[in-house]
């Protein structure tokens, strides 16, 4: 079946598309921890590029599942079928190459939430060091940083 081929294609370069993306996340993190206020935003950037066509991948993949499901004419298979419901009524060996690009796109994926997570707490440590180093600095923010009198 050419779409079953096609959906392989696009989960194997979502997974990659999305390793990419994790490697550019780690990078973020890196920066953040080594306070690289420029590599944040480089990365920022970069992760931003990635999603574009991982959005695009996404659309194609949810038609490839729609087109095999046409294909197999099967009802179980409901309106939006899911790439494990492909999985069932697909023959063994291409089920299997398809749920194992499918599992290594949840993986890859699992990782950047988890990257993420990471990251957000750092962000915000970071967020409270600086409000809590300036609230000492301006004695409560009742005293000015800069002298207006030049």
């Amino acid at each position: 079946m050419k779409n079953v081929e096609e959906l392989k294609k696009i989960l194997e370069t979502e997974a990659d598309l999305a390793s990419a993306l994790l490697a550019e996340v780690m990078h973020e993190q890196e920066a953040i921890i080594k306070l690289h206020g420029q590599d944040v935003s480089a990365t920022v950037s970069a992760q931003q590029e990635l999603l574009k066509p991982l959005e695009n991948l996404e659309t194609e993949r949810m038609q490839c599942i729609q087109s095999i499901g046409v294909e197999l004419q099967n009802q179980s298979l409901g309106k939006s079928p899911s790439v494990k419901d492909i999985v069932k009524v697909l023959p063994a060996t291409d089920g299997e190459q398809i749920a194992a690009a499918a599992e290594q796109l949840r993986s890859v994926v699992e990782r950047i939430v988890s990257a993420n997570g990471r990251n957000k707490v750092l962000l915000d440590r970071s967020r409270r060091f600086v409000d809590e180093t300036l609230r000492i600095v301006t004695e409560d923010h009742t005293r000015k940083i800069i002298d207006q009198r030049m």
